[in-house]
């Protein structure tokens, strides 16, 4: 895989570099000194290649209220660590102050990045769109809290599945 993004990234800085060549040069040779700079203006360019997330489990996943959920989410192809990793429900950001019995764990590396949300004992109101955020990306996944028995019936097919 890693020719066929290096020749993607390739295509891609060509069009940049006869729009603005000699911008290029000239922005690359004072901007020097300043790695943390250099890299901000050239990372976009190469990480949309290669950059994804991904919630382990499907876009859609189902728990009985009272049982205890775990949603995941995993940033691959980074070049460096993201500035910020958080999980929102509906428009809001998830704490643990927000929601009690929430634990977060994430953690920021180069290479992939990963957060989970812990949820130790789900109510029918946990019910919603969960956001995985990042700086790049977002992703999305609707938990559906079910009584206890409709959700049997789904819950003994998906850990057969499982």
């Amino acid at each position: 895989g890693f020719e066929q993004t290096h020749s993607v990234i390739k295509k891609h800085h060509m069009g940049v570099e006869k729009e603005g060549f000699s911008m290029f040069l000239h922005e690359d040779g004072c901007i020097c000194p300043k790695p943390q700079f250099a890299k901000h203006n050239k990372g976009p360019k190469q990480q949309k290649a290669d950059l994804s997330m991904t919630i382990p489990g499907g876009s859609i996943q189902y728990v009985s209220s009272g049982e205890g959920v775990m949603l995941e989410c995993l940033i691959s192809g980074l070049t460096s660590p993201p500035m910020s990793i958080y999980w929102e429900k509906g428009s809001k950001v998830m704490t643990v102050k927000e929601r009690s019995g929430v634990s977060i764990e994430t953690e920021k590396m180069a290479g992939v990045s990963r957060s989970s949300l812990y949820i130790g004992r789900t109510e029918l109101s946990d019910t919603g769109n969960y956001s995985c955020v990042s700086d790049a990306l977002t992703e999305a996944v609707l938990l559906v809290v079910t009584q206890d028995d409709e959700a049997q019936a789904s819950l003994a097919r998906s850990r057969v599945g499982s």
